[in-house]
């Protein structure tokens, strides 16, 4: 399974946060945890966005126990962050693995594998377009 997911990487440099959760989801796939794949998918495009957000200064820092309430609502970071080109690709992503976080979905190996390469995708694509 991990030489499965393998080839998909993510070709920028990330925060180290940000490579946890797609190691992470690589070894949930190969231990046929595909559950844990398809929602860390999800956690991983919304830590990109707003890591995105953070380093071009169009979305706060949280400081130590005080979070930021604009941190916690996606649609106002992707509305503030994502480029128009992949807006629909982000909210279709997000939209899938809805489903799964609120209890109404499961997944099967295929289509963990997908939405894992998908949200890679748009995270590469992310970061190439604001040049990080």
């Amino acid at each position: 399974g991990l030489f499965n997911i393998s080839a998909l990487i993510l070709g920028v440099s990330v925060p180290s946060q940000l490579e946890k959760y797609v190691d992470q989801a690589r070894t949930c796939y190969a231990f046929q945890q595909y559950l844990a794949v398809y929602s860390l998918s999800r956690t991983i495009l919304e830590t990109a966005i707003r890591d995105i957000g953070q380093r071009k200064g169009r979305l706060p820092r949280d400081k130590g126990n005080v979070s930021h309430l604009e941190l916690r609502d996606f649609n106002h970071m992707k509305n503030k962050i994502v480029p128009r080109f992949i807006k629909g690709e982000v909210d279709n992503i997000y939209a899938v693995t809805s489903g799964l976080i609120h209890g109404g979905k499961t997944v099967n190996k295929d289509e963990a594998k997908d939405v894992f390469k998908r949200s890679l995708d748009v995270i590469q694509k992310l970061y190439d377009h604001y040049r990080l």
